[in-house]
């Protein structure tokens, strides 16, 4: 922690004192806005639409990485670390999240990615990683990406690794942060408390966050995880899992902190896998139609990789429950990053990468076309 006053802390550290001692490094605009869904309630015909635009935590880069990021990158800058290790696919927000604060704390950010879907946002973050300045390294399996961690760690000791997502006990902790921020929002009388939560699970640490802070601030709020990656990765098994570690992790250093049985957990929790299409990174039909949607009723930015998928499973909740959604209130949380980033990706020559990743730009891939279709129907996993 940088010397912060006390209301520029963390409100959960607010909340909890004995907080203070986790590492921690200012990165995000507190309190992101919460907004009414005017167009998207009017389209739905159904009032109680609220966003929360996790997409503004950062002016150059947002979304649900910056929160994670302020105790992954504090912890990290404690230890004296320099190479920052993480992974994901070529397109993965959380990699560019990293180059970016990376190269902001003067840092060396090391991303290893493996393939997926190809798209133009594919592109977009693969030339915003070239930007930052990370070094790429690219491989076609899973096991080949263990492999060329582990040596690079064996060969620059002072290397520190985040995990896929950013999702350990570590990173959660931004969502339970954030979780207390809704709390305060909600008691000054900015939008009406929730009665479910929508967010995307992909590598599950922002919905274990908010199912675990939402229990701590004493909030009715249900969670509704909608899964965008596959079960190793998202699961409801993980969400309990890392909201527990979690959980044990904090009351190290503040015993006020409550224990909470696993049932109480449970009983919040809800997943849904209908969105995801089958393979990261697909197209879905209803995933493509939401982004649109809100696009055109509200002003939105979201991509089909991660949010759209989940607004998409918000808009078959109402249209599956309405009748007994009347009078309640749901709030989509918006973890994609708004900042515009065009300038940075025109700056960029893709022939500036390494040679095996030119494929990715110069047609001998093809952009995917695939739209995988989604039955409408919400249904609970």
């Amino acid at each position: 922690m940088m010397n912060e006053k006390k209301t520029d802390l963390p409100y959960l550290m607010r909340q909890y004192p004995g907080l203070e001692k986790i590492p921690w490094i200012h990165l995000i605009d507190s309190p992101t806005p919460v907004e009414k869904l005017i167009g998207l309630e009017k389209e739905l015909d159904f009032k109680g639409i609220y966003i929360k635009r996790d997409d503004l935590t950062n002016p150059e880069y947002g979304g649900n990485k910056p929160r994670k990021f302020e105790f992954l990158l504090g912890r990290a800058l404690k230890r004296k670390k320099k190479h920052i290790l993480t992974m994901g696919g070529i397109g993965s927000n959380h990699c560019v999240a990293n180059s970016m604060f990376c190269k902001q704390l003067g840092l060396k950010s090391v991303v290893f990615l493996q393939n997926q879907p190809l798209t133009d946002h594919v592109r977009k973050n693969l030339l915003l990683e070239l930007f930052y300045e990370a070094k790429i390294v690219h491989k076609k399996t899973e096991a080949g990406l263990g492999t060329a961690m582990i040596w690079y760690m064996l060969t620059h000791w002072r290397s520190y690794l985040i995990w896929a997502g950013g999702s350990n006990k570590i990173g959660t902790i931004g969502y339970v942060n954030a979780a207390f921020e809704l709390k305060k929002q909600i008691d000054d009388g900015i939008f009406p408390e929730p009665d479910f939560i929508f967010t995307t699970t992909g590598s599950s640490g922002t919905t274990a966050g908010l199912l675990l802070g939402c229990e701590l601030a004493g909030l009715k709020s249900k969670i509704i995880g909608i899964t965008v990656s596959s079960e190793q990765w998202a699961s409801r098994k993980r969400v309990l899992d890392l909201a527990r570690k979690c959980l044990a992790y904090l009351r190290r250093f503040d015993t006020k902190i409550p224990e909470i049985p696993l049932s109480k957990l449970e009983n919040r929790l809800e997943m849904n896998t209908n969105y995801f299409g089958g393979t990261y990174g697909i197209v879905t039909d209803k995933g493509q139609y939401a982004v649109d949607l809100i696009k055109k009723t509200d002003n939105i930015e979201l991509e089909t990789t991660y949010t759209g998928k989940t607004l998409s499973g918000l808009m078959s909740f109402i249209e599956k429950y309405r009748d007994s959604l009347q009078d309640k209130t749901i709030l989509f949380i918006n973890s994609f990053s708004s900042a515009d980033q065009t300038e940075k990706v025109k700056k960029m020559d893709y022939r500036s990468l390494d040679g095996k990743l030119h494929r990715y730009f110069d047609g001998r891939i093809p952009l995917s076309k695939k739209v995988v279709k989604i039955d409408s129907n919400f249904k609970n996993s």
